[in-house]
């Protein structure tokens, strides 16, 4: 499978980089909790080390998860080939089973691996690392544009500084004091999680369907606080 996935898993739990953990946390200490939780590292750790014997075995996956470019997970039923480590980010590369194509995932964008049934061989003479380099370059491409609104009194300059970091180049766009960054990105779903961290003092305005995407998060987690807020103490 390439590199040693202890290599592999040293790196991905590393993904938030030390230096840039403390450049997010000095623009703003309440984004410490959002951007590389212990919990996030101990779900993409299950994830990579899941896919890890599934190759090892040959065996297929069921993943729900989400490609690069995608704002929501579904289920794939996958032959999984390859994990690497492209551009400061974990990817498995796989077959889709349903279009028969391989096709590539971000570690950060699975959320269930579950075991499939019977087993599959890697294709005679394919180059795992170059097949994962060159979907990634078609799957990122010029990327999704996205239009951001912060609240009054966010540092734009540091949240666009950590948004080129994170995700893509991004830049302070309209009117001034008006709160709005422009950021192009392949990793839709990253920075739907990411934003989700703000509440209301963040608000997608393009494209439509990252804005519901993380109204819907919103939503479903304020149901789960009013729910739980109707439940009888002790």
């Amino acid at each position: 499978m390439g590199p040693s996935l202890g290599g592999v898993l040293a790196r991905l739990q590393a993904f938030v980089p030390a230096g840039l953990r403390a450049y997010a946390e000095g623009i703003e200490p309440r984004y410490a909790g959002v951007i590389g939780s212990l919990r996030e590292q101990t779900r993409l750790r299950r994830v990579g080390e899941a896919l890890a014997r599934a190759i090892e075995e040959g065996r297929p996956v069921r993943l729900l998860a989400a490609r690069p470019g995608e704002p929501r997970r579904r289920w794939w039923r996958v032959d999984p080939y390859f994990l690497g480590f492209e551009g400061g980010s974990c990817y498995l590369l796989g077959r889709d089973a349903e279009r028969g194509a391989i096709e590539v995932w971000p570690l950060q964008a699975v959320e269930t691996v579950r075991a499939g049934r019977g087993a599959f061989q890697l294709p005679l003479g394919l180059d795992l690392e170059g097949a994962l380099a060159e979907r990634l370059r078609r799957a990122g491409g010029a990327g999704w544009s996205v239009r951001l609104r912060f609240k009054k009194g966010a540092s734009l300059a540091g949240v666009a500084a950590f948004l080129a970091e994170a995700f893509g180049a991004a830049q302070r766009t309209g009117g001034r004091g008006d709160g709005e960054l422009t950021v192009r990105t392949s990793d839709l779903l990253g920075l739907r999680r990411w934003l989700v961290g703000f509440g209301p003092e963040a608000e997608v305005l393009a494209p439509r369907e990252l804005r519901m995407a993380v109204a819907q998060d919103l939503e479903a987690a304020l149901g789960r606080y009013k729910k739980s807020g109707r439940r009888p103490e002790g």
